[in-house]
């Protein structure tokens, strides 16, 4: 596992922190002996607090070492029907929040996680310059986000830094298994004993564990060579259709080839697999799970 950031016991505040990320990094970083202000719109272990409302942050106690902006909603076509939602959890919500920093003599640095789907894919590994795109109200969402960090940062001094998440897996905290595109394969292997891949499932992805994706951010967040940058989180490389082979065979299920329907092919990105030099030249050894032993040792009964 990563080494803490510091030694200091530090105090952070964390929204989204009901979320499949952001829960596993407040309990990460409680666990490095960490103070951690935990805000969600479902307070299941914190402070009841919706992101989009203005008024609320006017209760928020922004004197912290960092604000780790995990909130906000994801999804691929539901940005396109519920555009406002979106907006105002993703966008308004992190527009607030600088808004509140402007007006405020402290400045913690804001950490912010970002996609994948920021970038245009492409055969060759992304680094974290590569071009972009937007196919989804999520993708221009992260973008926009990325946008507002700059422009506050340039304009009022509010120290951030960026981290691109690929495809996190696995959960230690609560009853499901994973998350996203290996809990929907864990999902169908279990309930249907197929798992259908588009096109054959050739698109690349990098894998990371959740745990490892904590770790990464918590060990480098706040160091001082980071302020200002953006990160791909490290992981590794893997097609679609490799990883849903090894979860069938763990769970005796089978692969089945399907058409691309037109609607998800009109928003597939296509290979996305991280550069990731970036953050390996702070943290040489960044991954305490590897994916294929993950699948071996997981416990799937239940």
């Amino acid at each position: 596992m990563a080494t803490s950031t510091t030694d200091q016991q530090r105090r952070f505040a964390v929204f989204g922190a009901q979320g499949y990320l952001g829960r596993h990094l407040a309990a990460h970083l409680r666990a490095q002996g960490h103070r951690v202000d935990a805000y969600d719109v479902q307070p299941a272990a914190g402070t009841a607090f919706d992101v989009a409302d203005a008024a609320q942050w006017d209760r928020v106690d922004t004197d912290v070492d960092a604000v780790f902006f995990f909130a906000g909603l994801t999804g691929t076509h539901a940005g396109f029907e519920q555009y406002e939602r979106y907006l105002a959890a993703n966008e308004l919500g992190l527009l607030h929040l600088l808004d509140r920093l402007r007006q405020r003599g402290h400045r913690p640095r804001v950490v912010f996680p970002s996609s994948r789907l920021v970038y245009r894919g492409r055969p060759e590994p992304l680094p974290e310059d590569a071009p972009q795109e937007s196919k989804t109200v999520y993708a221009a969402n992260k973008r926009a986000g990325e946008a507002f960090l700059q422009a506050y940062r340039a304009a009022f001094g509010i120290p951030t830094v960026v981290y691109r998440v690929c495809v996190p897996y696995g959960n230690l905290l609560g009853q499901s298994y994973s998350y996203g595109t290996i809990g929907a394969f864990i999902r169908l292997a279990k309930e249907t004993g197929v798992i259908p891949l588009y096109g054959g499932g050739t698109p690349r992805r990098t894998f990371t564990h959740v745990q490892d994706v904590c770790a990464q951010i918590a060990a480098t967040a706040l160091r001082p060579e980071t302020e200002g940058q953006t990160y791909n989180v490290a992981g590794e490389a893997f097609a679609l259709a490799d990883v849903a082979g090894w979860i069938a065979a763990r769970l005796n299920a089978r692969v089945a080839t399907a058409p691309w329907p037109e609607k998800e092919w009109a928003i597939e990105s296509g290979d996305t697999v991280f550069a990731d030099e970036k953050i390996r030249a702070l943290l040489p050894a960044p991954l305490a799970f590897r994916l294929r032993d993950w699948i071996a040792a997981t416990d799937f009964a239940g």
